[in-house]
């Protein structure tokens, strides 16, 4: 257990400090799990969107192709995706 919790703070780490927008979605609701500063300031946005869907948190998206892109990564998540 203590080999992935230092992998899960190393991935922490390294999203936190990539100068360029890096977000984590879970689960078919898109639940945003990790939002790097880069991210938050691309959205205009602040840590409150940590836990809530996706779409709560870009409303604006919610009838464009954007999100039926992001369902489409994740059905092929045993699939290379390209």
């Amino acid at each position: 257990m203590g080999d992935l919790l230092n992998d899960i703070h190393t991935l922490r780490t390294i999203i936190n400090a990539s100068p360029f927008p890096v977000y984590l979605c879970k689960g078919e609701d898109m639940i945003v799990t990790i939002a790097n500063e880069a991210t938050l300031k691309a959205w205009g946005k602040t840590n409150y969107v940590i836990g809530k869907p996706f779409h709560e948190v870009l409303p604006e998206l919610e009838n464009q192709p954007f999100k039926q892109l992001l369902l489409d990564v994740l059905s092929y998540r045993n699939y290379p995706f390209v």
